[in-house]
């Protein structure tokens, strides 16, 4: 679901959510927006093996999630509501298509099942190949 919600503010303003240059900058850049996590917004964090509690203690920056993503009312919440900590407290993918984001751009209206994109799967795997320049076309 992160990795969904970086895309979803990717697509919306055109450039990456969190543009680092090398692992410690993309890591920075997450928390300068989301917010450095700590024992408090994710219990447990400091027993994770590369946890350090000398990293610079950032607040959660609503204006510049805002500023960066491009999104502002239902889709800035949607965002937010993704980009948790702890993961478990994220937003899943049915609660996001149930978010009033989506519904109220009428993006939840008309959608196939995943039983219906199965089918047409399927009913692709089983079409021939298209032939190519060097293979002669049968008229029977």
């Amino acid at each position: 679901m992160w990795s969904l919600g970086c895309i979803f503010s990717e697509i919306a303003s055109n450039k990456p959510l969190f543009p680092g240059e090398c692992e410690i900058s993309q890591l920075f850049k997450i928390f300068e927006i989301v917010g450095t996590p700590n024992i408090k917004s994710w219990p447990g964090v400091d027993s994770f093996p590369h946890y350090k509690a000398v990293f610079p203690q950032w607040p959660v920056n609503l204006k510049k999630l805002e500023e960066t993503s491009c999104l502002t009312g239902n889709g800035l919440d949607v965002l937010r509501e993704i980009l948790r900590y702890p993961p478990e407290r994220r937003l899943t993918a049915k609660g996001a298509l149930s978010h009033r984001y989506f519904l109220q751009n009428g993006f939840t209206q008309n959608r196939p099942s995943v039983t219906d994109l199965m089918k047409d799967i399927r009913a692709q795997n089983r079409t021939p190949p298209l032939l190519n320049n060097h293979q002669e076309k049968s008229i029977f």
